[in-house]
């Protein structure tokens, strides 16, 4: 906090000192990041933890990178969507850095967290291609090793492990009948169709 001054001549042994101060307030600084990648084409709800932040400000933006996106601040978590970001060249992940503003993007702090955008995995192979109830699905094909959860018509998720290029998911085939459709997930929140039914 400092006193402010007034200077008629721009002399500042000359100035006044004023009844006023300006106070500085702390940068907000996360102690933790929850989900810290997600796909290529945006969306991840990423929620940084800042439980000393007592600011007083309501319009915080989150910087991915270069680009900002608003984000929304609730009992010391601030929460943002990660927007799309475009990945050249069959890159399988990018990393860019978080930033945070408490002021609508007019002042940043880099925080020490980055987030990581995952191109989408391309799955070429399922096996086998009829399960019955419950089974193993392995999936092959362009960056499967990414895939964290599977999805199997309206069934529940499952995790997945990954090993030698390929995807192991266990199919749940207890609420429906007949073909459906396969999807995979980079961050357990948004899934993808993979084209096998």
């Amino acid at each position: 906090r400092v006193r402010l001054s007034l200077s008629t001549d721009g002399d500042v042994n000359a100035s006044q000192a004023g009844t006023a101060f300006y106070e500085y307030d702390r940068p907000p600084v996360a102690t933790k990041m929850l989900q810290t990648k997600g796909p290529s084409n945006g969306g991840t709800t990423v929620t940084l933890l800042m439980p000393n932040s007592t600011q007083p400000y309501s319009d915080f933006y989150c910087r991915f990178g270069d680009y900002p996106v608003p984000a929304s601040m609730l009992q010391g978590a601030l929460q943002c969507t990660s927007p799309p970001q475009t990945l050249t060249c069959r890159i399988e992940t990018s990393s860019v850095d978080i930033w945070v503003s408490p002021n609508g993007g007019a002042d940043w702090t880099q925080q020490a967290y980055y987030f990581a955008y995952e191109a989408l995995p391309n799955v070429t192979r399922v096996s086998p291609e009829v399960v019955v109830t419950t089974g193993l699905l392995v999936l092959e094909g362009w960056g499967v090793n990414r895939i964290s959860s599977c999805r199997l018509g309206g069934g529940r998720t499952t995790q997945s492990t990954q090993s030698d290029g390929t995807c192991t998911c266990i199919a749940v085939c207890d609420e429906f009948t007949g073909p459906a459709e396969l999807k995979v997930s980079l961050d357990g929140q948004q899934f993808f169709a993979t084209g096998h039914v």
